[in-house]
């Protein structure tokens, strides 16, 4: 019924959280570089950057499981309706 994904999910997760990471971590710097940030420098803008990716990360991973045991429940039931 479903195609399954080969990747593994936490590597799926690592990928995602990392592009996260980087993309809050160009945009923080892009404000640094505006002056539009009062007190933040390049160290904090990396370590909320890395925490974030990794908060993004986990919580993919966490509804990427959920979902894939429905989904193994919805496979599992509509083998089981056939017979």
């Amino acid at each position: 019924m479903t195609h399954a994904v080969k990747t593994p999910i936490w590597k799926r997760a690592a990928i995602r959280g990392a592009g996260a990471a980087a993309l809050l971590f160009v945009s923080l710097e892009g404000l640094i570089l505006l002056g539009k940030t009062a007190k933040l420098d390049t160290g904090e803008a990396l370590l909320i950057s890395l925490a974030s990716g990794a908060a993004y990360a986990g919580l993919w991973t966490v509804f990427a499981v959920m979902v894939e045991r429905m989904l193994a429940r919805v496979n599992e039931a509509a083998r089981g309706d056939g017979e």
